[in-house]
């Protein structure tokens, strides 16, 4: 037996293909246990974020729900986020079986309080090996949002020439028709508001009942006045004021519609007075009227003087337009200047909502698409090139949540109601 021994461990080749076999088995466990460690950490991740995503939600849901003190509410994760979403993105994708996520909200009086708690099984691929067929992975997001803040709104409504467009595909159509054989700008679905022309199109529009974008921008705009005044839970708990780009193109500049109120029925009727920029006849000032740089940085001195004078309200800056700035600006124009002028035809430039948002202030940007014109020469080469790039941009400009956009055959004050109401309840993560 003793030479056996001795010859087994003379034997350098087995002995290393034995201690080899022992050797693999931590190793492979080792690797084994990395594999599905990093698997649960990117499940986790995803959990993590649908939990953000629900007591968000959540939050949204309970501004409505829960109006009085002590007022608590259950949602479930699916109902929040949608069993398809929940389903493709965290059950199919990593294989993981959830146990338990719900959100719990409650109403504290001065706040609504949010806790999503979830609980989950991940399936394990190599450590099921060794008898560990899952890993468990649980965690608690927790959100609020105050309910006794004031807040002012500003809203700054553009009224520049383009908003003069027919407001939706009927409307289009019947403009288109009724321009088809007029001698120039045949076939117009814009409404041009020119002062030395009787029969510019603004009139005809007016006259065949066809509604501009800036006719459905004003009614929704008094539309969100009803709004705010049904949430108002205390006294100048929301005031809101209202801005244009100017009555005239020979004064075009930040003008003030409705002063900061909360008397929302006086601020529908200042705002019924919102209307389309006139310009005294076409071509006047190289079609120069849309100064979003201007009008951005003038709002922004009007909120510093607001606070200046002791308000210390949360200030939200509200901009509907259809994002293509039209201006003089020889110096910084984000696209190539027009003809060498310092005409500059541009998507909304970004650096003046990085200055208001710098300030503390909430922006939130409701986009109307901008029509396109496929047969006009002049904007096939000035403004087709970033057509797409308009959406992109004014989300970019927004805060984070606060952008959306209304087409031409969607409601403008749905979209408008909506998107003032996100901004308003928006609630913040607390970690």
């Amino acid at each position: 037996m003793c030479a056996l021994l001795r010859k087994f461990r003379a034997d350098r080749k087995g002995n290393f293909a034995i201690t080899s076999a022992v050797a693999i088995l931590p190793l492979f466990a080792a690797a084994g246990l990395g594999l599905d460690l990093s698997n649960a950490y990117s499940a986790r991740t995803k959990l993590d974020n649908a939990a953000d995503s629900a007591v968000l939600a959540a939050l949204q849901s309970a501004s409505s729900d829960l109006k009085t003190k002590g007022q608590s509410k259950s949602y479930s994760a699916h109902e929040l986020l949608g069993k398809d979403m929940m389903d493709a993105n965290l059950e199919a994708e990593y294989g993981i079986s959830l146990k338990a996520f719900t959100v719990e909200v409650t109403n504290t009086g001065t706040a609504l309080q949010a806790k999503a708690t979830y609980d989950a099984e991940l399936e394990t691929r190599i450590m099921r090996v060794f008898n560990r067929d899952e890993v468990r992975i649980a965690n608690e997001v927790l959100a609020s949002t105050q309910l006794d803040q004031k807040m002012s709104v500003y809203m700054l409504l553009d009224n520049t020439p383009s908003m003069g467009v027919a407001a939706t595909t009927a409307d289009i159509t019947k403009l288109v028709g009724a321009t088809a054989n007029k001698q120039t700008n045949a076939k117009c679905a814009f409404a041009c508001h020119a002062e030395d022309d009787g029969d510019n199109y603004y009139n005809l529009a007016k006259g065949i009942g066809v509604n501009m974008r800036i006719d459905i921008v004003r009614e929704a705009t008094q539309k969100v006045m009803d709004e705010f005044h049904a949430k108002t839970a205390f006294p100048d708990q929301y005031k809101v004021a209202v801005y244009s780009f100017g009555k005239t193109a020979e004064n075009m500049q930040l003008t003030e519609v409705a002063a900061p109120s909360s008397d929302f029925q006086t601020q529908k009727q200042l705002t019924a007075a919102l209307d389309l920029m006139t310009i005294p006849y076409q071509n006047y000032n190289d079609d120069q009227q849309t100064d979003f740089d201007g009008t951005l940085k003038s709002l922004r001195q009007v909120i510093k003087q607001d606070e200046a004078k002791g308000d210390n309200s949360q200030k939200i800056v509200f901009v509907v337009t259809d994002g293509v700035g039209d201006s003089a600006k020889p110096y910084n124009c984000t696209r190539n200047n027009v003809n060498s002028k310092p005409r500059c035809i541009e998507p909304l430039d970004i650096k003046a909502c990085e200055q208001i948002k710098k300030q503390g202030y909430k922006l939130a940007v409701l986009y109307t698409t901008y029509l396109p014109l496929p047969t006009n020469d002049f904007y096939k080469k000035w403004v087709a090139p970033f057509q797409a790039d308009i959406p992109g941009k004014l989300a970019t400009c927004a805060t984070p949540g606060l952008f959306a956009e209304v087409g031409f055959g969607a409601s403008i004050p749905d979209a408008m109601t909506e998107l003032l109401n996100s901004a308003t309840t928006m609630p913040r993560l607390i970690y």
